[in-house]
């Protein structure tokens, strides 16, 4: 499960990198009159597509490896891989249907006028949604983290701390920008390319922080036989991490 769990973060985060740095590619060498420019209708609908969705699906892969990492300070028994497998579609499913929403019609992806392409934050569907979706996940992470900090004895106490620090860097832009869009306010000059660098960011050290200094933590402190660790077949297993 542990494994499972950082190979969903990692895919959810290359669902935005990879097309990002292909588009940006495009665009350096095709110039802003190209139709893959983010100011521009295609390009801008295919920004709009893969940076939603991107950070939909990373925003809920981080709360299910928070999950796992509550699981593991307490010692209880982790969810199946089975399990993390079914919910990890499920989150990319989610991710999937709301960021197709606005190329059918329900909104529309928009040009920030700072550099790049979002969901309309005026559009109250989307927002809507997007509330649903952010905020129950945004404190229920820094809830898992704070109560592993607090109440448990992960030994790596300030790997959590630097994992709470990235993930609120990386959202506490978005959370209120939700509800300025949905309330019909204005954004301050800046505000959104101010957002996008502080998510991307938080993409430059999930690797560090999650690939490798939290699963070695995991590996050392919790991949032995006895502590209650789920391979695929159902078994205890030291392999399981």
């Amino acid at each position: 499960p542990a494994a499972l769990g950082i190979l969903a973060l990692a895919c959810a985060e290359l669902t935005w990198v990879v097309p990002c740095f292909v588009q940006c590619v495009m665009v350096f060498f095709g110039g802003h009159d190209g139709p893959w420019a983010p100011d521009q209708e295609d390009g801008c609908a295919f920004q709009g597509f893969y940076s939603q969705f991107g950070s939909l699906a990373g925003m809920m892969a981080t709360l299910q490896i928070a999950y796992i990492t509550l699981k593991l300070a307490t010692k209880t028994e982790l969810p199946s891989s089975k399990s993390v497998i079914c919910s990890t579609i499920g989150l990319f499913g989610l991710a999937f249907v709301v960021s197709l929403l606005p190329l059918v019609g329900v909104g529309e992806y928009k040009y920030s006028g700072e550099g790049f392409c979002y969901t309309d934050f005026h559009n109250k569907v989307q927002m809507s949604l997007m509330i649903l979706i952010t905020v129950p996940c945004f404190f229920a992470v820094l809830g898992i983290y704070t109560y592993v900090l607090a109440r448990t004895e992960w030994q790596d106490k300030f790997l959590i701390a630097l994992m709470m620090a990235g993930y609120v860097a990386g959202w506490i832009l978005w959370i209120p920008g939700l509800f300025i869009g949905i309330s019909g306010g204005a954004y301050p000059t800046g505000y959104m390319i101010s957002g996008a660098i502080l998510g991307h960011a938080q993409a430059l050290i999930n690797p560090y922080l999650y690939g490798y200094r939290w699963r070695a933590h995991v590996a050392e402190n919790y991949g032995h036989e006895g502590k209650g660790l789920i391979n695929t077949f159902g078994r205890t297993s030291e392999s399981n991490v």
